[in-house]
Formats: structure tokens, C-alpha cells, sequence
């Protein structure tokens, strides 16, 4: 990835990801009945940075490029080498492979595609977590993908302006 070209911008954005991916969320008092519900939400950000940059700029951030930022995020949670790449790389492949029929889709319907991506990505590393000894497997980690939906359109807002400026693809 060349950071010539809005490079940069592509390179903020994955740091953004490994920054949210890492920030804690605070507890809630043992009060409130929705103490922990709120940690099942918490998207997948470099699934979500990856299948943006596929649908926005195909030419950017390949498969390879994908699995290396995945790498990065194994080992920046403590997960088994390979766990994110291969859903990072998976993103990126749908996300570039589809990109002329994702460009005429309304923000809605990215919406709804970016679920399903996001839930496939979840069903792999659970299903991939099964194999892993010593690693839990919990099943609320399957919402993802709803905290996926969640904070897309956020991301698509905030980037948007200034993809279109500065990265051509």
C-alpha cells in the first residue's frame, strides 16, 4: 500500500480500527440489568474497515494487504495467528470481487450486505475457535455482526468526504 494517493488516509483508518478494537468499554454497575450486553454489540472494526475500503477502493487494499492488518490484530488481542487474517482477506475479496454491483446499491442495502459479510466472519472464527484448544467459544460473539449494522453508517459518514478528496482506486 503506498501512502502517496490517500494511502494515508487508508492507513488512519486501520489504526482507527485497532484503536477501537482495543478501547475498553466502561463496566456498568451491578444495578443495572444491562450490564454486559452491551460488550456482545462491539463490532468487528477491521472487518468493517476492510469491506469499505474493498467496496470504495479495490486497488488499494488487497486480499494480502488484508491478511498482513489481520496478523497485526491477532496479535494485538492475543488471538491465534491466522483467526482475523483469514476474515480480513475474506472481507476484502467479496467487498472487491462484487464492488460494481455494491456501487449501485443504496446505503441501505450495503447495510444489509455488510451484516452478512460481517456474520460470515463471525461464523468462521467461532467455528475456527472450536478447533483452537484452550479458547473459549461463546456464542454472543455472533452478534458482531448486529453491532456490525450499527456502526457502518457511522464509518460510511465519516469517511465518505474525505475518500472521495483524496483516495482514487
Amino acid at each position: 500500500m503506498n501512502l502517496g494517493n490517500g494511502g494515508w488516509l487508508i492507513a488512519l483508518t486501520i489504526v482507527a480500527a485497532m484503536l477501537l478494537t482495543t478501547l475498553n468499554l466502561p463496566t456498568m454497575p451491578d444495578w443495572l440489568p444491562m450490564s454486559d450486553w452491551l460488550r456482545w454489540l462491539r463490532p468487528d472494526w477491521g472487518v468493517l474497515v476492510c469491506c469499505y475500503w474493498g467496496m470504495r477502493a479495490p486497488g488499494r487494499l488487497g486480499v494480502v494487504w488484508s491478511w498482513c492488518v489481520g496478523l497485526f490484530f491477532d496479535v494485538l488481542l492475543g488471538e491465534p495467528l491466522g483467526l482475523h487474517g483469514i476474515g480480513f482477506a475474506g472481507t476484502t475479496w467479496i467487498a472487491t470481487r462484487y464492488r460494481a454491483r455494491f456501487a449501485m446499491y443504496r446505503l441501505t442495502q450495503q447495510i444489509a450486505t455488510v451484516f452478512l459479510i460481517a456474520a460470515g466472519v463471525a461464523a468462521v472464527k467461532a467455528l475456527a475457535r472450536l478447533l483452537v484448544p484452550d479458547t473459549e467459544f461463546v456464542w454472543n460473539q455472533m452478534l458482531a455482526a448486529v453491532g456490525a449494522v450499527l456502526a457502518y453508517p457511522f464509518l460510511y459518514v465519516a469517511i465518505t468526504p474525505f475518500a472521495s478528496r483524496q483516495v482514487r482506486g
